[in-house]
């Protein structure tokens, strides 16, 4: 209830006005579900995700229950860890339940926190894509390789044979492919498959 007084005279004051609040339950979603791809030795790297948050809603991660969340998920490491997720409303700010995952990597001799080393290795650019990626097969020259593309799921999305590198650059397409997470995989006769990383913006 509000009203004005007078600061002449206190005894004097305008009618009483009133309004009653109405609070409601603070609008959240469902727990988000935490995705782990473990490493595999010698050729998958390990991805961190989650995902079932809805519209309006971002996913944030932390590596404690109590630590700074941050939409960005934390690197796979060589090493063990619990990553922890939620849904945040960016209206209201309110969160979901928490979930928490444990990652369970491969000691691999030749892991080295989210890749993979070999003799011969190969950049994928731009890093986020969006529509299109170079593959920079200049340590292939005059090899036969084939190109793998795989969703976050581990569906092949497309493969593509080249004969005797002769030039620097392969081009993929990723057109008509939903936002996220992909794997580009390069297999040669004789060498160990390399796989990178590339994420896709819309």
């Amino acid at each position: 209830m509000t009203r004005c007084n007078c600061n002449i005279d206190t005894s004097v004051s305008s009618p009483t006005s009133s309004v009653t609040t109405a609070p409601a339950d603070c609008a959240t979603s469902a727990a988000p579900v935490i995705t782990i791809i473990n490493n595999v030795c010698p050729s998958t790297s390990g991805v961190i995700s989650a995902s079932g948050c809805g519209p309006g809603f971002v996913v944030e991660y932390a590596r404690s229950a109590n630590g700074r969340w941050s939409t960005t998920p934390p690197a796979y490491t060589s090493t063990p860890f619990t990553v922890y997720a939620r849904c945040r409303n960016t209206s209201t700010n309110c969160v979901s339940p928490t979930v928490s995952a444990t990652t369970a990597p491969t000691i691999c001799p030749a892991f080295n926190g989210g890749g993979f080393e070999s003799n011969l290795t190969f950049n994928v650019y731009p890093n986020p894509a969006y529509g299109e990626v170079n593959i920079d097969l200049r340590e292939y020259i005059g090899k036969n390789v084939q190109i793998e593309l795989y969703s976050l799921e581990g569906k092949l999305m497309q493969m593509i044979q080249v004969d005797e590198i002769q030039q620097n650059t392969q081009k993929i397409s990723l057109d008509g492919y939903s936002a996220g997470m992909y794997f580009v995989k390069l297999k040669s006769a004789g060498l160990p498959d390399v796989t990178k990383r590339v994420m896709l913006n819309k």
